[in-house]
């Protein structure tokens, strides 16, 4: 039997306010279907979009439950299948080839690739116009709003951005916008250096500004005016070469806004007239000559702090987290900017801190024979622990919110579902505790990142 509540306001607070009389029943399961709608905040216009959810409750051992859910935009289908006589969970998932998701276990995160001038990004929980992250092939928002209390807690829906940074290995091709951020805070671990584009096994990253030019220009005022006469030296020859691959572009049947094959962009610069590339080869020499640089290797970690200015360099791949904020400035590119028009040098080099950072220091939080548990970054709005377990060894996580977890090295158990190298899941908050087991025989390491809260754990244990 199902129970039909209608329209409601808010999914999760009538689930959870159905759950304690439940319990107090002898019913062994209960089936209730709702219809409500989400606020369809990751588009460029928000708009409130209809959907219906039915969700099976069921007891488990001791005081637990689980709770087995689905969700669909296609209302009117859904509602005449719940109306049938003999409809129920199964059913309805059935006819209507609806994926069931369990809210109370780990929930694999499905990626979305999103195009870059420069390779591309992997998103496991974006949610954008540009793309938008999946469970089970269900948008990320309408899954946390089946049970958003169950699921992250009292965090906010839009969960930590976690991505994988997947730069071309070709030099300039593959570097990223030289760019800082006022509000968002970013973590990057190292994870792959090509071997065709860094032969030494160390790659690098611009990160804030060279020592010896900061020490050439006493006064901070006048750095930053000699670095902006730099960077607009190089914008007159980069616009002008831009402008020349916009006419390419277009008899190539490129659109404004996609990325151009390397192959094709080595073509189109082999066009060019020999004085304009020996010019943009010189100011952008010039111009990178104030940039710090910071070589990586497989495994280093770079906190990045708001007024920052960075970019990673091609063929270093890594894992990212940040602050689920669209917002940056740009304060140089070696190709053209395709979601924007201008660049922000004038404004963020204002703003930029110039003087480099320390990086944090890694904190271990727990170690003992087969685990190593450290704490890696620490932002105040998230932070982030990387975990290193040797064979048929475990660790056991506390839960104040929500976690994220993705596999870094070999094979990665989280609470009975195995992740492999950069795969993730959700660990929803109503867990509390989650065990992370390494069941292969080599190494395993994983991050786990979760919102602002103390970091609780239990010691580790062989099993």
């Amino acid at each position: 039997m199902i129970i039909s509540l209608g329209k409601v306001t808010s999914p999760d607070a009538e689930i959870n306010a159905r759950i304690p009389a439940w319990k107090n029943s002898s019913e062994t399961h209960q089936c209730i279907a709702l219809n409500y709608a989400v606020d369809v905040w990751w588009q460029t216009v928000s708009v409130e979009l209809p959907l219906a959810a039915i969700y099976l409750l069921s007891r488990l051992a001791g005081d637990s439950i689980q709770i087995l859910a689905t969700v669909t935009d296609r209302v009117d289908e859904f509602d005449q299948c719940i109306a049938r006589d003999d409809a129920d969970f199964d059913s309805v998932c059935t006819s209507m080839a609806l994926p069931v998701l369990n809210l109370t276990a780990p929930l694999s995160l499905q990626t979305v690739d999103i195009p870059k001038p420069w390779g591309r990004e992997i998103w496991h929980t974006g949610s954008e116009v540009r793309g938008i992250s999946t469970i089970h092939g269900m948008p990320l928002p309408w899954v946390i709003s089946l049970n958003k209390s169950g699921l992250v807690g009292q965090a906010d829906a839009e969960l930590i951005l976690l991505k994988i940074l997947d730069p071309l290995p070709q030099e300039v091709y593959g570097d990223l916008y030289f760019e800082m951020h006022t509000r968002k805070t970013e973590v990057y671990v190292v994870t792959h250096i090509d071997p065709t584009a860094w032969p030494t096994g160390k790659g690098q990253m611009r990160f804030g500004f060279c020592a010896e030019k900061l020490n050439a220009y006493p006064d901070p005022d006048k750095f930053r005016s000699a670095y902006l006469n730099s960077v607009q030296n190089y914008q007159k020859i980069r616009r002008q070469i831009d402008s020349r691959f916009d006419e390419y572009r277009k008899s190539a049947g490129f659109t404004e806004h996609d990325p151009i094959p390397v192959r094709v962009l080595d073509e189109w610069q082999g066009r060019l007239p020999d004085e304009w590339q020996q010019l943009e080869q010189k100011l952008r020499a010039d111009m990178n000559d104030f940039t710090g640089i910071r070589e990586l290797s497989v495994g280093d970690v770079i906190c990045i702090d708001p007024f920052t200015p960075h970019a990673l360099q091609h063929g270093v791949r890594t894992i990212e987290f940040q602050t689920p904020y669209y917002e940056r400035k740009i304060l140089s590119f070696a190709q053209k900017v395709l979601t924007q028009s201008n660049w922000d040098t004038e404004t963020a080099i204002q703003e930029m801190t110039i003087a480099a950072p320390p990086q944090q220091e890694f904190k271990h939080v727990h170690q003992s024979p087969g685990i190593l548990v450290e704490n890696i970054a620490d932002f105040g709005q998230f932070a982030v622990l990387r975990v290193s377990i040797e064979f048929e060894c475990s660790y056991r996580h506390h839960l104040d919110s929500y976690a994220l977890v993705i596999c870094v090295t070999g094979d990665c158990d989280v609470g009975g579902l195995v992740l492999k190298s950069e795969a993730a899941c959700l660990v929803p908050h109503d867990l509390e505790t989650v065990t992370i087991v390494n069941p292969a025989r080599q190494p395993m390491q994983c991050l786990i990142a979760y919102p602002n809260l103390p970091v609780h754990s239990d010691l580790g244990n062989h099993l």
